[in-house]
Order: C-alpha cells, then structure tokens, then sequence
C-alpha cells in the first residue's frame, strides 16, 4: 500500500465548559481546553487529531504542545510517512525525526490513525464489532444508586466508583448497598487512586464482601505493597497512575496485576497503547483503554483503536462526555444497550460545532 503524503496541516483551539468540576491533583478545573489538530493528505482525505494536556497531569502545556505542532509541520509536509507508522509498527518519532511530549504524539498519532482506517476502509475489521462502555458516576449515596438503576436500564455491564474520599467504613457501606441494587448484572471497578494504607485497603475490602468486583485501581499507598494486597483480599488490582509515574519496570512481578487501565493521551500515544496492550496481553493481564478527559473526537478514536486492537469484549473507561456542557463534535458518540456500534462510528465522519473552534 502505498505511503500517505501531507499536503496541510491545521490547528484548531477548543475551550468546553464542564457540567461540574473535575479535581486533578487537588486543583479544580471547571472547563476543558484541548487542540484539534487536522492532517490533509495528497488526495484530500483529512485525519483528524486531538491535542489536549491535562493540566497538573501532562509536563507539557497547551501553548507548548501547539509549539510542537508549529516546529514539526515542515517535516510533515516534506516527508511520506509510512503505513507501518499509521498502523504503529513504527513509532512516529522514527518518521519526524525528532521526540514529542505525550498529548501530541497522541494527536498526531490520533491523525494518522483517522487517514489509515478511511484509506483502507477499516478493512472491514470493525463489521458487527460493538465496544462495551463502562460507565462513569461520581455520585455519592442517593446519587449514586440512582445512577447505578439508570445504567442497568441503559443495559451496561460495568460501572466505575471512585471511593477513598470518606471513610473507610462510609465508602465499604456504599459498595455494599451498591452490590445489593446491582445483583450481579453489573461489574464494580472501584477506583481508590492510592488513598490507603495496605492495612487500610484490606479492612476495606473485608467490610464491603466479596463478589461483584471486576478490579480496585490503585488501592495502596506503595508500589511495593501491591502483591501484598492481592494476596490479602483475593481482588483483582489495576495500574494506572503506577504505569504513568513509575512505569512496568517498577513493578518487579506482574504476577499479581488483573489489569493495566491505559490512556492513550497520557501514556504517549497509540504506539505506546499498543506497546502496553501487547505486554498485558502476554501477562494474561486485562488491557483496558480510557480517557484523560477529552473531546468526542478522542473518544471516537479510542473506541476505534480498541476495536483494531481486538478489544471490543472488554468494557472501555470512556464515559466521560456526560461532564461537558457541549462537545466539539455536532453529534454524541451514541451508547445503545450499553455498547458503541464502530462501524457505525467508523462510517460516521467527525462533524465539528464550528463555534467552539478557534484557529491556533
């Protein structure tokens, strides 16, 4: 197949309004601004990637992210890139000659990912394919069974609770009654982002009972204290923050990891995705790809890369557009029976609200 030549590049700015705040590391943020990065090729197809550094999550700011774009564009425009790159065989640093921080090698991975699928027409690899979305609630007590009924209607099989936040004894008493609304139809992810000891996490796990629990995410304080836990409770435990500050290498035996929870704007890119897809997958660990609070156009993609990479019977964490008052894209990513329809999507060209879009 022959190498895709770019004939523009195009940066756009986005600035969305979020329905509540999210806290990243103690900050509030109240809206959500991002890059909308747009690679025209040789035969007028244009891929479409989205830039967007988490404040207090990414090194990298927007400003510098948009500079990348700026000092890389030549070197796009010079020089055919490579189907192995667009399919990530090939990392793209190896095509621009030169490293990127990890927002933007996601975009313009994210871009040439969108140019490949529309060359070869997926290929007909996302046919009959549907991703299961694990849904998304910060709600506490009422609020939060409310959203659990609500999604066993919408025919979802996996919700995801942050706890760590209250006691030990309030959040194990709201799993419980969580479990009892659920009665085994759903999955619990809980996500505990390290706010225990290991003595903590274990008294937890033991008040709230066994069953129902798909994996806690970073129940510990201490790499080190991992093992410990699993071996404690029985629990499946996920990496996440541990695979983005300390990386697998840290963790001296995958032994006892039931899963990696990826996301593809923090991790570096669909090619570092890939990488870690492959080294979960060789560990009889659950790849499970998520979002760092981005646009529907990430979104998208993800839901799209999940489906090439064969992770379509694996619920994604991506149920996170519910927090923006409006989305770049004209039309909402739909969500039926629980699940996205990607041959759907894939046939479903990104159409753009073009006044939350600025030129960068």
């Amino acid at each position: 197949m022959d190498a895709m030549k770019i004939s523009d590049v195009r940066l756009q700015k986005y600035d969305l309004k979020l329905v509540r705040p999210i806290i990243i590391k103690g900050h509030t943020l109240e809206n959500r601004t991002g890059l909308i990065l747009s690679l025209i090729d040789s035969v007028g197809r244009t891929g479409y990637g989205e830039i967007a550094p988490l404040p207090f999550l990414h090194k990298e700011t927007m400003d510098e992210a948009a500079y990348c774009i700026f000092r890389v564009r030549k070197t796009l425009l010079e020089r055919e890139i490579q189907n192995e790159t667009a399919s990530f065989t090939d990392p793209i640093e190896e095509q621009i000659g030169t490293g990127l921080p990890p927002s933007v090698s996601f975009g313009v991975e994210m871009a040439l990912f969108d140019l490949l699928i529309q060359k070869t027409a997926g290929q007909g690899i996302f046919s009959g394919l549907k991703v299961p979305v694990c849904g998304l609630t910060s709600a506490d007590s009422e609020g939060l069974y409310t959203d659990l009924r609500e999604m066993l209607e919408r025919g979802f099989t996996t919700v995801k609770i942050k706890v760590g936040s209250n006691s030990i004894a309030q959040d194990a008493d709201r799993i419980k009654a969580s479990k009892k609304i659920i009665q085994n139809k759903m999955k619990l992810r809980l996500d505990a982002n390290r706010s225990w000891t290991l003595e903590e996490a274990i008294t937890f796990c033991e008040r709230m009972g066994p069953g129902q629990i798909d994996y806690i995410e970073e129940p510990v304080h201490r790499v080190c204290d991992q093992k410990a836990f699993v071996n404690g409770t029985g629990i499946p435990l996920a990496l996440d923050e541990t695979l983005l500050e300390k990386g697998i290498g840290s963790v001296s035996d995958l032994g006892h990891v039931g899963a990696f929870v990826i996301k593809p704007g923090l991790t570096g890119g669909l090619r570092h995705t890939a990488d870690l897809i492959d080294i979960a997958r060789s560990n009889n660990i659950m790849p499970v790809l998520s979002s760092s609070f981005q646009s529907g156009l990430a979104i998208r993609a993800i839901f799209l890369f999940a489906g090439e990479r064969g992770l379509s019977d694996i619920p994604a964490g991506l149920d996170t557009l519910k927090w923006f008052t409006e989305d770049c894209l004209a039309h909402r990513i739909p969500v039926v029976n629980g699940s996205v329809n990607l041959q759907q999507l894939l046939e479903q060209r990104p159409c753009f609200n073009e006044r939350l879009l600025v030129d960068s």
